[in-house]
């Protein structure tokens, strides 16, 4: 995923964030997930702070999102945060799908029970 931008990397996280926080059981496997991303981003604690608590409209930071690649990188990357504390929740999987719908890309994804195997991808691509 040669097309990833910094500020898609952002935006990434950005929305793994609020689907990690989604089911209101944001655990200790979703806190580890996200700071593996922001590390392997090597964001500083003050950018880790500032994202945390950004306020944005999803819509937007989806259509900021620079093509394909970034698209894929963010639907991968929400699989990987869902099932990081071993089951995505109903929610976790609602919102996922309406983020699908709304890249207008076709994604094509692994069985849910497959989607831990997501790490090492976004780790690489970050």
């Amino acid at each position: 995923m040669d097309g990833v931008t910094h500020e898609d990397a952002k935006t990434v996280l950005l929305f793994a964030l609020h689907l990690a926080r989604i089911d209101n059981q944001f655990d200790a496997w979703e806190k580890k997930a996200l700071q593996n991303i922001a590390d392997t981003m090597s964001l500083t604690q003050e950018e880790r702070q500032a994202l945390a608590s950004e306020k944005i409209s999803l819509n937007t930071a989806l259509q900021s999102l620079s093509g394909a690649d970034a698209k894929n990188l963010l639907v991968r990357t929400l699989c990987f945060v869902a099932s990081s504390d071993g089951v995505a929740s109903e929610k976790e999987n609602e919102f996922i799908t309406k983020v699908i719908k709304a890249t207008g890309e076709h994604i094509m994804l692994l069985p849910e029970m497959e989607w831990e195997n997501y790490e090492s991808e976004v780790l690489n691509t970050l």
